[in-house]
């Protein structure tokens, strides 16, 4: 039972951090080096049965596994780091749907912030130039309307995302975007968000679907809150 979920999760993992161009060769090394520990294992496993006794020739290779693992171990937490962030945005729900290669571009390509609470993340009026998502905490949306009143619109949580409608219309900001206590969340330039949009049409349109929809709630809020 143990080998049938390593055997999955290995494999999952390898498929979620490789680019589908090298998905051929990562693989082949793989299974490689798996065939190639078999024929060592094969090799060595009776002259240290025959020189130790089986119980101790067990003990012996949980060791040396042990071993392994904790020199790997440096290794296997920057790749958590990498695959944590591919794995986060397939939960974002106007990503989901996209490729698997869109999804890995857009992965590479974002900054993790810290932001303390009570922070302006983004003001209303001013250049948008950054693309938001929140990974932790919650950020309160507010706006203001004709007679210059402020008025909180919504409330953004974990995968959440705003500051696509300033990128998208290249409009000022429409409202300000306030953390309510300390917030973490991805960050993605103008430039690169550009960049995303000219290689998919996918991600153009569900972003622009979206945006618009919001945009219009927005407006809509703030006629009725006047």
């Amino acid at each position: 039972v143990t080998d049938v979920f390593s055997e999955v999760a290995s494999t999952t993992v390898l498929q979620t951090g490789t680019p589908d161009a090298l998905l051929g060769r990562v693989f082949g090394a793989f299974e490689s080096t798996l065939v190639f520990s078999m024929l060592v294992g094969t090799a060595v496993i009776g002259p240290l049965i025959d020189l130790a006794g089986p119980r101790a020739a067990t003990v012996i290779l949980t060791l040396v596994s042990v071993a392994l693992l904790i020199v790997c171990l440096p290794r296997l937490r920057r790749m958590e780091d990498v695959l944590g962030v591919r794995v986060f945005f397939r939960q974002v729900p106007v990503l989901a749907s996209l490729p698997h290669r869109v999804i890995d571009d857009f992965a590479s390509r974002v900054r993790l912030e810290k932001v303390p609470a009570g922070t302006e993340i983004v003001r209303q009026g001013e250049r948008g130039d950054r693309l938001y998502i929140l990974k932790e905490g919650e950020a309160e949306v507010s706006a203001r309307g004709r007679g210059g009143r402020e008025v909180e619109v919504a409330t953004f949580s974990k995968h959440d995302y705003f500051g696509e409608i300033a990128l998208l219309r290249d409009v000022p900001r429409t409202a300000t975007v306030r953390s309510r206590g300390p917030v973490e969340l991805y960050s993605l330039v103008r430039s690169d968000f550009q960049e995303l949009l000219k290689r998919s049409e996918d991600l153009r349109a569900a972003m622009s679907g979206t945006g618009d929809a919001r945009y219009v709630e927005t407006q809509i809020r703030l006629l009725l809150r006047r």
